[in-house]
């Protein structure tokens, strides 16, 4: 449902906005390709420039640096990333890729400034008990939204966090065949992480039926791990473990996995309510029809905050979620209709003579109609471009 109100609001919002950075757009790929790899875009890239990738395959390790983006509804397939050591005044976007490695698909430590993830797919394709879908290590402000990470068989986990703060929106996670030993789980949070999981699925991977080679079925295995002083957080999360598998003739069934495995000193805050999603179709061109949805209880309240940069995480007691953007700027849009999602349909706006490209880092603020809680949405980020590129 579009709403009228909302809609102008949200054109006042962005247009109005005066401290928006611009950037430089390199573009790989297609018929106005500048760069024969993202890598070499990654190399001429400032940060707050633009890596803008056409539809293809490509063989390039990425690293943090500028921010790569996918056009949008495009097949962009790219190798892993695996980097280390983002200055904190720095921050990177990811959007719009598939992450296809024979190692971990994505592997980022040591992040002081905030990494984005949004629309991306982690599929680790080697057999290697040591890698995963998607590990972030001493990072301090990691999101994902709209993502998903999925494991081939004999790979450890989907989602690896350690020492880091991850926020994970409106993503799904896959398990894969089990190991005997040690037990493994499809997510796993350790050290003092803090690992948050809003609208998101995680499936921990069923076992192997008996066979009469080995007639026992196998072990189911866990969904989400938490250990040593690691904290998790979920609201409306699906978190299922993997079910035993059925025994060969009279031998025994597998045991079924747990939701989530708390090691002493760990701990898990599940939230009452549903989550409240934010998408976008996200790159759009001036001029374009622009697309923002934001989900939630019918009759909330709905709040838009935006800001040129993203930030490192700022929550309140009276606030369910963590705010993940830089100084921002909010404006009332509207309340969420009786179909539970809010259309804030608009031709994008013109950027100032001579930009290429601007970021805006969004996220929703909603006061439940029910307990008058504020819930912050999913995080999104909309790169907006010249109309000419």
């Amino acid at each position: 449902m579009r709403n009228a109100i909302g809609s102008f609001l949200l054109v006042n919002v962005v247009v109005s906005t005066t401290a928006a950075a611009q950037g430089q757009v390199h573009v790989v790929g297609g018929v106005n390709s500048e760069f024969p790899s993202i890598t070499a875009a990654q190399n001429a890239a400032a940060p707050g420039d633009v890596v803008l990738v056409n539809a293809g395959t490509y063989g390039d390790a990425l690293r943090l640096q500028g921010n790569v983006v996918g056009e949008f509804g495009a097949q962009v397939r790219v190798d892993a990333l695996s980097d280390s050591d983002l200055d904190p005044k720095q921050s990177c976007l990811f959007q719009g890729l598939e992450f296809l490695s024979i190692g971990s698909a994505v592997s980022v430590s040591g992040a002081r400034g905030p990494v984005w993830f949004e629309r991306c797919r982690f599929a680790p394709m080697k057999p290697d008990q040591f890698v995963a879908g998607f590990r972030a290590s001493d990072c301090d402000a990691i999101a994902l939204n709209q993502c998903a990470g999925f494991t081939e068989p004999f790979i450890a986990r989907a989602l690896e966090v350690v020492d880091s703060r991850v926020h994970v929106h409106a993503s799904a996670f896959h398990g894969n065949t089990p190991f005997d030993d040690p037990p493994w789980s499809t997510a796993r949070a350790r050290g003092g992480s803090f690992l948050e999981l809003f609208g998101t699925e995680v499936f921990g991977e069923d076992g192997a039926d008996g066979t009469s080679s080995s007639c026992n079925g196998q072990d189911g295995t866990d969904a989400v791990h938490v250990r040593d002083t690691s904290r998790l957080v979920t609201l409306g999360s699906a978190i299922v473990p993997g079910v035993g598998g059925a025994p060969f003739g009279a031998c025994s069934p597998g045991a079924d996995g747990n939701a989530v495995v708390l090691d002493a000193g760990a701990s898990a805050t599940p939230l009452a309510g549903i989550a409240r999603p934010l998408s976008m179709n996200s790159p759009v061109r001036e001029g374009e029809l622009l697309q923002v949805l934001i989900g939630g209880k019918p009759g909330d309240a709905v709040w838009f905050r935006y800001a040129s940069a993203p930030g490192l995480g700022l929550g309140f007691p009276a606030l369910d979620g963590e705010f993940l953007l830089g100084p921002s700027s909010l404006a009332l849009v509207g309340t969420i209709p009786p179909s539970g999602v809010l259309d804030l349909t608009i031709f994008a706006p013109d950027l100032p003579s001579g930009w290429e490209s601007t970021i805006f880092y969004c996220q929703a603020v909603l006061r439940d109609v029910d307990t008058h809680r504020f819930v912050v949405s999913a995080p999104s980020a909309l790169v907006l471009l010249d109309g000419s590129l």
